[in-house]
């Protein structure tokens, strides 16, 4: 520590005047990603979901014990990091949950992310408002008033419930990840803590496919496929692992080796997500990808190591992947994605521009479309939320869409690092797509516009690395062990 010196005026003796220490620098830790930790959590994600198949009531013991561990993370970290890998487990492992019957209510997953989030952020004194979510929430409470006064109390629950829950997920997630601030590393431990639940769907998948006799692939989603439940979701989660393994792949913080194995289960995802024969997984995916495609091949170095990984993904797809697909499904594969067939969802979406014309102030209410359009001999509930926004808020409707879109381009334009934007132009993406095919179904759609809220620093130098310590931050010696050092 460089001292003062001062010179009295009888001597020429100099004395060293001893400096107030300064406090040093507190900083998160941020420990390395050890290939044979997430190698380890992936075999035993398997064994999970073999043994979930058998004894489903651990499904339900595996989903409290979660959403406890939830709560657990949002008392205990004000810096918020556990919370939010806590939520990307709670997003990858829902799908099993209702594959195996195990949450205790159907909107268990959004319920248990929304509500850990509000807990924490109450408890430590994070609620500085940030407006678009908050803005966009309060366009949707008027047809909610609606519903709660036209319909008896516990349908007008059931209706709210279920088409009230993702808005509300997703307000909560964007105002939580706003606060959070993640270096590179911890954005690569947030997607792996999705990808590695959802490894437990595949080996549920592959186990039933494997338990049948035989599977006819026909022109339409395929439940066999998907676990004996919903294609669409199950492709859109699977989808979006695919989306995660890429980003994990492109992350300069994760080891070379775990790079390597992620860039190949981008192919494993998405050929299960495939055989669910719901085109929407790979779509969404797709739009990701390319949205962060685009923006990191700004940056020179990452463009090459993309170059690299687009042209082995693209060998392997051509003479490898696809033909063995469509050989094991019997060309059912090449059939249904080269049909435009819409699955009637064209058909709703005009129903439901229909009841808009005809309520364009304030709409019918929440979860009243669906009754509407069982009048007009058409019963299936709304895939698309944007139509539904308009049939069941109108007016109000309109500007949530508006509020919508422009969350998405702040969150993408806002970032200054390369990593920052090409994460966000994923995650909104993905987001905004998926709401176009499945609705608010599922609890990813929250969490993906979520992660594109929150702030990525920019990448470290080698020395900070190792100490999780910004390049920006000097190490101070403690106050209780000062450094002294005369002339």
């Amino acid at each position: 520590m460089s001292l003062p010196m001062a010179t009295p005026s009888n001597s020429e003796e100099l004395i060293a005047l001893p400096m107030r220490p300064r406090v040093p620098v507190k900083v998160p830790s941020d420990p390395a990603i050890r290939t044979f930790v997430v190698v380890g959590a992936i075999l035993l994600h398997v064994l999970m979901g073999v043994l979930f198949s058998k004894v489903s009531v651990l499904s339900m013991v595996h989903a409290l014990a979660v959403g406890v561990l939830a709560f657990w993370c949002a008392a205990t970290d004000r810096s918020l990091m556990r919370l939010a890998l806590a939520a990307a487990y709670i997003a990858g492992s829902e799908g099993l949950w209702r594959i195996t019957g195990a949450t205790l209510i159907w909107e268990y997953g959004k319920y248990t992310m929304a509500g850990s989030m509000i807990f924490a952020l109450v408890l430590h004194g994070r609620i500085k408002p940030y407006w678009p979510p908050m803005v966009y929430l309060a366009l949707l409470i008027p047809g909610t008033l609606f519903t709660l006064t036209m319909v008896d109390l516990e349908k007008a629950r059931q209706l709210v419930s279920f088409d009230l829950s993702g808005p509300i997920s997703l307000a909560v997630s964007v105002f939580f990840f706003s606060k959070i601030k993640l270096t590179q590393r911890q954005v690569a431990k947030m997607l792996l803590c999705y990808i590695i639940p959802t490894v437990m769907i595949v080996a549920l998948i592959v186990l039933g496919l494997a338990a049948q006799q035989e599977v006819v692939f026909r022109k339409s989603s395929l439940a066999a496929a998907s676990g004996g439940f919903g294609p669409n979701q199950i492709s859109a989660a699977l989808g979006l692992a695919s989306l995660c393994c890429f980003l994990v792949a492109t992350n300069r913080s994760v080891p070379l080796l775990l790079r390597i194995f992620f860039g190949l289960a981008i192919l494993a995802f998405a050929s299960q997500s495939a055989l669910t024969f719901s085109r929407c997984g790979l779509f969404y995916f797709a739009g990701g990808f390319l949205l962060s495609t685009m923006v990191m091949m700004r940056n020179p170095q990452m463009a090459i190591q993309l170059g690299l990984l687009l042209a082995v993904l693209a060998a392997l797809i051509y003479f490898f992947v696809f033909p063995w697909l469509d050989a094991f499904t019997g060309g059912a594969m090449s059939d249904r994605f080269t049909s435009g067939e819409m699955s009637k969802r064209d058909t709703i979406v005009a129903m439901d521009l229909k009841i808009f014309q005809e309520n364009a102030f304030l709409g019918i209410g929440v979860g009243r479309a669906k009754e509407v359009r069982q009048a007009m001999e058409h019963r299936a509930s709304s895939h698309t939320e944007y139509t539904r926004l308009l049939a069941e808020h109108g007016f109000l409707g309109v500007l949530a869409i508006v509020m919508l879109f422009w969350m998405g381009f702040i969150h993408f334009w806002r970032p200054r690092t390369v990593e920052g934007r090409a994460l966000a132009a994923g995650m909104v993406a993905y987001t905004l797509m998926y709401m176009m095919g499945n609705g608010m179904r599922q609890v990813l759609p929250g969490l993906t516009f979520g992660i594109a809220a929150c702030t990525v620093l920019p990448a470290t130098s080698k020395r900070a690395r190792g100490a999780g310590i910004p390049k920006n931050v000097t190490v101070l010696t403690p106050p209780d062990e000062p450094t002294m050092q005369g002339a």
